[in-house]
């Protein structure tokens, strides 16, 4: 997974991101074909219970953005066993770049995609790529039996 994540992030190298972290469109490499991530307005599909803190009508992916421009320096995820260290501009640029590539790949807003893994960075970055790119992640447990890996399999096919 990590050989895949890291030829992944060598063909989106040519991400620009606008100042708010918005993708632009994109040319990538020589396809006709260019890419972008627009913001639509949401109509939000739950309802709040008791308690004194409501419930944000916001994306995983618009929260890192807002985070990163408040504290773009502070550390976003750090991983002591494998000594990486990422700020929340950091975490976003990457998180940019892989969502431009899963698009790339021909991966569409509202596809679903699978992700079978321990904890580590390529888990988090995928996690922020899809939620920017508005891909539904699909997180497929290590120890699923045989029944419950082709049940979440379906959903992602």
């Amino acid at each position: 997974m990590l050989r895949e994540t890291r030829s992944l992030f060598r063909l989106c190298k040519t991400v620009s991101v606008h100042s708010r972290g918005i993708l632009h469109p994109v040319c990538l490499k020589r396809s006709l074909r260019c890419l972008s991530i627009r913001e639509y307005a949401t109509q939000w599909s739950y309802t709040h219970g008791p308690g004194e803190v409501t419930l944000r009508g916001i994306t995983i992916g618009r929260l890192l953005q807002d985070q990163t421009e408040k504290t773009p320096d502070r550390d976003a995820v750090v991983f002591v066993s494998n000594g990486i260290r990422k700020t929340f501009s950091q975490l976003l640029e990457e998180s940019d770049r892989l969502a431009a590539g899963l698009l790339e790949l021909g991966i569409k807003k509202g596809d679903r995609v699978g992700i079978w893994g321990p904890n580590s960075i390529e888990w988090v970055l995928t996690q922020y790529a899809t939620a920017r790119a508005g891909i539904i992640l699909v997180n497929i447990n290590p120890l699923y039996r045989t029944f419950e890996l082709e049940y979440a399999l379906q959903l992602v096919s």
